[in-house]
């Protein structure tokens, strides 16, 4: 499989926002953002890795859970194999999607993050956890209206970072307006400035 990079931190988004993981960031996205911030994964890039080679690199860090993210980590072909070996090593497995592929706890992954793009009409193929939307200034409300009828896990706004006081007090404004599920997320990793 290919990888980017491999690399301990703190989760800065989401539920598990604060605790120290390790990443194992994959190569390749079906989705082209405009205002991704891993566009190094986009395209043939990273290193080919064995799973075992993976699991290795993984050992050296010290962190019981494991966050499989990209690019779109679903579009691997060896994502099961990986997450089920991970899992016989003791890992806690979580991915992070764009919700495109269908991905469900039955493959072993133990908390699935979904953050649907405009790209693909915010499509959750998905057994989510928890839902992730970027607030753009072009954000369209309706996408957090529908999500709030039929999804009953948290929904976290997450500012998009180029005019990130402006998208706060929009993420601030849509929570209050719908409140329920819907949570105000940050980048704390960012805000840090950590990995």
């Amino acid at each position: 499989m290919k990888v980017i990079e491999i690399f301990e931190s703190i989760q800065g988004e989401g539920r598990w926002m604060g605790t120290p993981v390790t990443f194992i960031r994959l190569a390749g996205c079906n989705l082209h953002c405009s205002w991704c911030d891993t566009k190094e994964s986009w395209g043939d890039v990273g290193t080919e890795m064995s799973i075992y080679d993976v699991c290795n690199q993984v050992k050296e860090f010290d962190n019981r859970i494991v966050v499989l993210t990209g690019g779109e980590p679903t579009i691997q072909p060896l994502l099961s194999s990986l997450v089920r070996t991970l899992g016989e090593n003791g890992y806690y497995v979580a991915i992070e999607t764009n919700g495109t592929n269908s991905i469900t706890h039955t493959c072993g992954v133990k908390w699935i993050t979904c953050s649907p793009k405009p790209e693909s009409q915010y499509k959750v193929a998905c057994d989510a956890d928890e839902i992730k939307l970027v607030i753009t200034e072009d954000f369209d409300e309706i996408v957090l209206q529908n999500l709030t009828l039929t999804y009953n896990k948290d929904i976290w706004l997450q500012p998009e970072g180029s005019n990130m006081q402006a998208m706060w007090k929009r993420c601030y404004d849509l929570a209050m307006k719908y409140k329920g599920n819907v949570r105000v997320g940050i980048q704390l990793h960012k805000l840090m400035e950590v990995r």
